[in-house]
């Protein structure tokens, strides 16, 4: 049998069917929406579950105007100062070797080791300086099941190595807060310490 060229369903008795025309492309959009489906819940599992068996963490900073930062929740809250007090947030999120540094370093430095009030002091001194304005630091963390907070004060001399690597995680953590562009595009505090 040969194939006629140019011929209609109409020329052959055929009646057009309007439905069929739109089985490609109603076949099409819900295979394009079972992938994007698909892809969306495997990106929202594999971040649920790194979140959950892994790490997250709590952070604020405060001497008179404070910063808090939610790794879980990515919410960054600023002190702008002024009266009345101004408050703003923003929405960050740590790159995972943000992440990753952040929780090796904490495990480097026995974090879990310190005491809930630390105050860095080497023990047996009978003078200590006091200065400030101090900073004042509390870091809450959530690692494989287990939850340690610790606060600080960092506002005495002489201190210790341990207190130097507490330190030192706590800068590193602020650096990487203060270097998002969403930090970056936050107003400047309108007031400041007393």
């Amino acid at each position: 049998m040969r194939a006629r060229v140019g011929r209609s369903a109409d020329d052959l008795g055929m009646v057009p069917n309007p439905s069929m025309n739109l089985r490609l492309p109603i076949r099409i959009c819900c295979l394009l929406l079972l992938f994007l489906s698909q892809r969306s819940a495997v990106a929202t599992a594999h971040a649920s579950a790194t979140q959950a068996a892994g790490f997250g963490f709590r952070f604020q900073l405060g001497n008179c105007l404070t910063e808090t930062f939610d790794s879980s929740t990515g919410v960054f809250t600023k002190d702008l100062g002024g009266e009345p007090a101004r408050l703003v947030t923003a929405q960050l999120s740590l790159s995972e070797s943000q992440m990753n540094t952040i929780q090796q370093t904490i495990e480097e430095i026995r974090f879990v080791d310190y005491p809930s009030q630390y105050n860095g002091v080497p023990p047996g001194l009978e003078t200590v300086t006091t200065f400030g304005p101090a900073r004042t630091y509390r870091l809450e963390i959530r690692i494989s099941g287990l939850t340690h907070a610790v606060m600080w004060k960092d506002a005495y001399k002489p201190t210790t190595e341990e207190a130097d690597r507490l330190r030192a995680l706590f800068s590193m953590i602020l650096r990487f807060i203060h270097s998002q562009p969403e930090f970056k595009r936050l107003p400047q505090p309108i007031g400041g310490c007393y």
